[in-house]
Formats: C-alpha cells, structure tokens, sequence
C-alpha cells in the first residue's frame, strides 16, 4: 500500500505567510468525524464518517485510488453505500482481477467494525462473482502496514493496533508537522478530524505532479511577495535609527528589522525543504538491489518477482500477494511471512536513514545559514527578539538530531512563519498614522510587481491542474475501456 504524500501541512504554512492560514486550513468541519475505515485493494481508500455511518470526506491515498474517485462523489452515502461503489469501481476498472483479489478493510472510531467488515465482505464478493473472481476479505492491515507496525511499536515501545497505525501514518500524510509520539497520545476523533479537514479540502485532481507544482509556484511566489513588502514595511523602522544617537527614536523596537528576519529565514528554511521534499519523494523509485529480490523470490517459492525493480514495486508487489492469500493460507505462511518483513524491513531502514541524513544535512547547514538573515546591528536595536529567533533556530537544530527530523522542520517552519505574520499585524498599530499612510501609498507602487507574480501562481497552479485533470482522466478511460 504505497501512500503518496499529499503535503496539506506545506501548502498551509506557505498561505500563512500571507495571512491565509485561516481560511486555508479551517479545521472546523459542519459535521464531526468520528469514524474511520481504510480500504486497500490498490487502490488505498479511506472514509471519515459521522455519528450516523454517513461518508462526509474521502481520501485517495495513492494515484490508483485517485483514478478510481475521479469525477465520483462518495460524501454523504451510507458507509454500506460508499463501500459497494468502491467495490463496482474496482472490479469494472480490473483492480479486482485474477491477480489482484485481496482485499483489506479497516476500521477505528465510533462505527462496527464487524458491520462494516460484514458490509464490505458482502459487497466485494457480489461485486467480484459477476467476474468469476473469489475475492479474499481480511482485517489484518497491508504486508507493508504490518511491517511498519512491528518497527514502530518496538522503535517507540507502543502497542498499536494496526488499524491505529493505518490512522495514524494517514494523518502524518496530510500533516507534515505530526509526529509519532504526538499522534500516539492523541484521541482517535482527533486524529480523524485531522484526515476529514484535508481531505474535505483537498482537489480530486491532486495528483503528485500537480502538488508538486502546486507547492514549487506557491513557494516561489509567497517567498518573493514576502521580500518585497519587508523591503516597504522596514523603511520607517530604518529611518528612525537615525534618532538612536539622541535619544528621540519613535520606535523602541525595530520591528521592520525582525519582520525582515523572520521572512527571511522563512525562504530559506522553505526553499532548502522542498529540495529535501524531491530527494524523499524520489525515495520510493529506489532500485531494490539483487539480493534482496532474490532473497524475497527465494522465500515466496518463485523464480523471480516480474515486474519489481524500485522498493515501491515491491511493497506493492507483496502487499498484493499477502491480500490474496487467505486467513488459512497467512497462518500456514506466518514464520515465511516474518521472515520476509525482516528482510524488506532492513532495506527499508536503509532508505529511512538516507532521507534522515538528508534532513539533518541540510539543515545542519541551514542553522548555521538562518543566522545569516540577522543584520549586525539587530542585536543592539533588538536583542530580546534576536535571542528569541536564536532560541528558534537552537531548537530546530536540536530536534534535528530525533527520530523524526522532517516533522521538527516543518514545525520550525510554521513557528518562523507565525511569527512573521504576528510580527506585521504588529507594526500596522505599532506605526504611527503618518508612517502607516506612507507605508500604504508605497505598497500601492508595487502592486503591479505583486500582481505579476499572482497572475504567474495562478498560471502556474491552472496549468498543473489541467494536466492533473487530463492525466487522471485518460487513466480511467483506459481501464473502462
């Protein structure tokens, strides 16, 4: 089960630096979420569901699932309802075929688990029979879920089910800032409303291309708007230095300075993580080396695995063959099955720790860098703040050095960027009404800059949706057809 990462967490820390945060990631939601099921046919489907069964978000884990919800709308059907049309899509678009028949299903919160199994039991296996397919229903998590589940629980000494974790990792999915521990002491409503707040906002067409695109023009853009009104808001900050010597300074604190500190770090640290975000992304393409194939095939009886090359291939690959064994079948296989998790679970930690190092190399050096954004003289006209913006980057370098280096600089990232945002609404009452005025007639000059970097993100952003829209749509096509 191959989950793409869909970035939300990115997306709204780069709004915020706008002063969109709120209306960007609004987490309150008409209806609560207090149920979650996980569907994995491969498609990777999961459903939030309020008090009543009824579906209120979908979310498409991996570019199938993408393809089979195109252009379907699943909110408000019963859960009964939403499961039988993931169940017809999947069987008339050969998801469900002779070589693919496993299906598994999940479920955490409020609902049934056993009427929900029962239901989807009952679905797949009308919707399978049309095609001479017998279909096997299980409740035991992914080979690659399980696999991750033993790692964690023994790497964080917890004691998860594999449902909790299936709910957990999608929740990290969506918030890159979330960490394991946190999650863990987390109640399952709200982890829930975490997965049914992205995924009630996230576009259908949200391919990984179009979020990549997506989150490269946004940076692009916030990063260069937010230079350029720094470079307005700190002019009358700058021309009140002058009175230092005399005493008469209107301002006690230079906040155009630290406005200008806090943006600044902030395109720094955004622009060093979305190197490091291709690096991960590119992790899963990475070739699988002989051996291990070798050792895997050996262990499973066969002569090869056809068609595996990159461990995303053969995670696929083994999620797909576990799923179509059957409750018998995995019980007689179970010592084989271990076995294989320890072999493909030490190629993993292998990856893991080349994205690991990848983060903490990169942002070794980028803590030393974040001290460059302090002017000289800032320590003498605000050393309260600098030390503040100090301490900002200690931690960060700090939290580097843990288990989860990616959710500490995403986290460094939103701190810096609340910062910056609290930083401006400061100085709109902090200036005085004819430096205010100033400040406004100069942003008014600029508008034609700041227009033609919009008019750029929104070219940017229709274009990696047509795309988006076009790719997803001649994928459906081919597998009705």
């Amino acid at each position: 089960m191959k989950k793409s990462i869909i970035r939300v967490g990115a997306c709204c820390v780069v709004l915020a630096m706008a002063g969109s945060l709120a209306s960007a990631c609004d987490t309150s939601t008409k209806d609560e979420a207090v149920s979650y099921v996980s569907v994995d046919v491969n498609p990777s489907i999961s459903l939030s569901l309020d008090k009543n069964d009824k579906v209120l978000s979908v979310y498409a884990a991996n570019e199938d699932a993408q393809v089979l919800l195109y252009e379907e709308d699943l909110t408000g059907l019963s859960v009964e309802d939403a499961l039988a049309k993931i169940a017809d899509l999947s069987v008339e678009m050969n998801y469900i075929n002779d070589g693919n028949y496993g299906v598994d299903i999940l479920v955490e919160g409020e609902a049934d688990a056993d009427e929900i199994i029962a239901s989807a039991t009952a679905s797949f296996t009308a919707s399978a029979e049309e095609e001479g397919i017998d279909v096997n229903i299980s409740s035991e998590g992914t080979f690659t879920l399980q696999r991750e589940l033993d790692k964690i629980n023994a790497e964080y000494n917890l004691d998860l089910s594999v449902a909790e974790l299936s709910l957990i990792l999608e929740a990290q999915s969506v918030d890159n800032t979330l960490t394991i521990s946190a999650a863990a002491e987390m109640d399952t409503e709200e982890l829930i409303a975490i997965i049914n707040t992205a995924a009630s906002q996230l576009e259908p067409y949200a391919t990984a291309a179009y979020n990549s695109a997506v989150r490269v023009a946004q940076s692009a853009y916030y990063n260069a708007k937010n230079s350029a009104l720094a470079s307005v808001w700190c002019i009358p900050y700058t021309a009140d230095l002058v009175h230092i010597l005399t005493g008469n300074r209107q301002y006690e604190v230079n906040y155009g300075l630290l406005y200008t500190m806090y943006t600044g770090a902030y395109g720094v640290l955004d622009t060093a993580l979305l190197a490091v975000e291709e690096v991960e992304s590119l992790a899963e393409q990475t070739a699988v080396p002989a051996s291990v194939l070798a050792a895997v095939a050996e262990a499973l009886g066969v002569e090869s695995l056809e068609g595996v090359s990159t461990f995303a291939e053969l995670n696929d690959y083994l999620d797909s063959y576990i799923k179509n064994m059957t409750a018998e079948e995995r019980a007689a296989a179970e010592e084989t099955i271990q076995a294989l998790m320890a072999e493909v679970q030490a190629f993993a930690d292998t990856i893991d720790e080349s994205v690991s190092q990848e983060y903490k190399e990169a942002f070794s050096e980028l803590c030393e860098n974040l001290t460059s954004c302090i002017p000289e003289y800032a320590s003498v006209v605000a050393s309260e703040y600098v030390s503040e913006f100090n301490s900002l980057v200690t931690e960060l370098s700090a939290a580097l050095d843990g288990k989860e280096p990616e959710a500490a600089a995403y986290a460094a990232l939103e701190t810096i960027g609340a910062r910056a945002d609290e930083t401006l609404e400061t100085m709109k009452t902090d200036l005085s009404e004819t430096d205010l005025a100033t400040v406004n007639s100069m942003l008014e000059t600029i508008n034609s800059t700041l227009s033609g970097l919009e008019n750029a993100l929104n070219s940017a952003i229709t274009n990696a949706e047509n795309e988006a829209k076009e790719y997803l749509s001649s994928l459906k096509e081919g597998r009705i057809a």
